[in-house]
């Protein structure tokens, strides 16, 4: 059989065309899959690479911290003067009781008595600590207004002055309720906010991998479209019938 030039010239162009058409066909079904997941692997990717330091180290955070040490330090504060509350109240009752008497024995053992319960007063505000530090020894502020003036629970006070020493505890003992209140509300609302903030940092590091995988995308297209204009010139330059052997031309018919 005669093999017309124009034949074999037609063969080998859809030959050509075909093979072109397979390797693209198999880049951009590649591409569609890259693209489909690109969301989800950047969502998952930011997730996992979010700058915890920024998280760690924020106002926001360390403000947190501060609120949860002064809950520690209100708790054993709490804890301590519902421990001596009872043992305050009978020092007061005693130290009247000692007054109306006079009998000096009397006096004598109601006062050994008196010294019993103030060591275990004093002992127990003494081991009345939080992160090494007594939580009686310095006031906790809430910015300029004082939430627990824990200074003022004075051991001497309760020498000179069992009434108004358990006063004082009483006092407290409420601004401890207030201020525990006050602090945990505070602390869930700054939990809440850095929770949102972990989100948005996770969400604009996914939409900046996202933008970044549509850049690399945009280059494929324009790779791909080089590609395309140098197949049309190996169409029309680089094509020899001639140069087909016979052998190739009974494959191509077959």
């Amino acid at each position: 059989m005669k093999i017309s030039t124009s034949t074999t010239q037609n063969l080998a162009q859809e030959e050509i065309k075909r093979e072109a058409k397979k390797d693209i066909n198999k880049k951009d079904l590649k591409e569609t899959k890259q693209a489909q997941n690109a969301p989800k692997s950047a969502q998952k990717v930011a997730a996992k690479s979010v700058d915890t330091s920024e998280l760690k180290n924020s106002p926001l955070t360390q403000e947190i911290k501060n609120i949860n040490s002064n809950i520690g330090r209100l708790q054993v504060a709490q804890k301590s003067l519902d421990a001596i509350e009872s043992d305050v109240r009978k020092v007061v009752e005693l130290t009247e009781q000692s007054k109306q008497t006079a009998d000096k024995k009397e006096q004598n053992e109601i006062q050994d008595e008196i010294n019993a319960l103030k060591k275990n007063i004093e002992s127990t505000l003494k081991k009345a600590t939080f992160e090494s530090s007594n939580v009686f020894a310095k006031s906790i502020m809430d910015n300029d207004e004082v939430l627990f003036d824990a200074p003022k629970l004075n051991v001497s006070l309760l020498n000179s002055n069992a009434q108004k020493f358990y006063d004082v505890l009483k006092e407290q003992q409420v601004q401890v309720k207030d201020a525990l209140e006050t602090l945990k509300d505070q602390a869930e609302e700054n939990a809440d906010k850095l929770a949102k903030n972990d989100k948005a940092l996770a969400r604009n590091k996914a939409g900046k991998i996202q933008n970044e995988n549509k850049a690399a995308s945009r280059d494929m297209q324009n790779t791909d479209g080089s590609f395309l204009k140098k197949l049309g010139s190996l169409f029309r330059v680089s094509h020899d019938t001639d140069k087909l052997s016979n052998q190739r031309v009974k494959e191509l018919l077959a």
